[in-house]
């Protein structure tokens, strides 16, 4: 995923956390949309700081890539991806996929 198609602003997150149009959740993903004024989707991940960076890391770039093949940059939406999963093993790759997937199905088209 390009850095332009990113978010990073604290503010942003900050204002989508406040004020997101709908969200959607499982037991350990939560996204949250709202909608931009640009002609494509951005993306912010938050992680639950109970694992260390190392991990954290990895959950961002698991998310970043589900992200990147599921979801279309023509959106007009400003996602964020929470995650709240404490790592325990590499099964949890899976579940993070796995409610990823659960999510998108209930959205359908966010459009």
């Amino acid at each position: 995923m390009s850095k332009k198609f990113r978010l990073k602003s604290k503010k942003i997150f900050n204002a989508i956390f406040k004020k997101a149009d709908f969200v959607k959740s499982t037991s350990c993903v939560k996204l949250m949309f709202k909608k931009n004024n640009l002609k494509h989707v951005r993306v912010g991940i938050a992680c639950s700081k109970k694992n260390n960076a190392v991990t954290r890391n990895k959950i961002k770039r698991i998310v970043r890539e589900f992200m990147r093949i599921n979801f279309p940059l023509v959106m007009e939406y400003d996602i964020i991806v929470y995650v709240n999963l404490v790592w325990k093993n590499r099964s949890d790759s899976d579940l993070i996929r796995d409610a990823l997937s659960a999510i998108t199905k209930k959205c359908g088209s966010v459009n």
